[in-house]
């Protein structure tokens, strides 16, 4: 009965010590994927615990995460309050570490694409392309006074060519402010 138990329990350790996943290496199923100042790091296959270690330049820790990776599994990392620059991500299980060097940088801010060609005295042609998001608000003000004389709001989803027309003043007289959904702006003076 001993050596029944005995059995038993050799066989239970044996299938408790056997690797969940395929038999791939960590670095093989690891990957990570950077934009900007955040990276996606994804885990394939089931390879259990892993210890994810963020280091500055400088060899500072800067995060230390465990992820139960179980399943295949998608972590996403923002370090946007952190300085753009080169950063080392270490990723450990109990048998191997895979290292990765990513760099994060600033996202380009992308300016407010829109023109203005005066037509004649009182006609001012407005195209605004590259639109990410719908509504744009163009808004003509009386120069001395900064006292809004009209306005109008486009829905167009990419971009849009207008003709405006000032019946009661002439051009000099005025400015023109252009402003997209994303509040970003442009001022116009003729």
């Amino acid at each position: 009965m001993n050596m029944l138990i005995t059995l038993i329990a050799a066989v239970g350790i044996s299938f408790a010590s056997i690797d969940l996943h395929s038999g791939k290496g960590l670095a093989e199923v690891t990957v990570i994927e950077t934009q900007d100042q955040s990276f996606n790091l994804t885990i394939k296959e089931a390879v259990g615990k892993v210890w994810v270690t963020i280091l500055d330049e400088k060899g500072k820790l800067v995060d230390r995460t465990l992820v139960k990776a179980d399943e295949a599994v998608r972590v996403p990392y923002n370090l946007s309050k952190l300085p753009a620059g080169n950063y080392t991500v270490n990723v450990a299980s109990k048998v191997e570490t895979v290292t990765f060097d990513i760099t994060t940088k600033k996202p380009v801010e992308k300016k407010l694409l829109a023109y203005a060609k005066v037509l004649n005295d009182q006609t001012v042609r407005v195209k605004v392309v590259g639109i990410e998001k719908p509504g744009v608000k163009v808004v003509f003000f009386e120069e001395r006074t900064h006292r809004k004389v009209a306005a109008d709001f486009v829905k167009e989803p990419a971009g849009f060519a207008r003709n405006y027309r000032l019946t009661k003043m002439n051009l000099d007289e005025v400015y023109m402010e252009v402003t997209d959904a994303l509040g970003r702006k442009k001022v116009f003076h003729f």
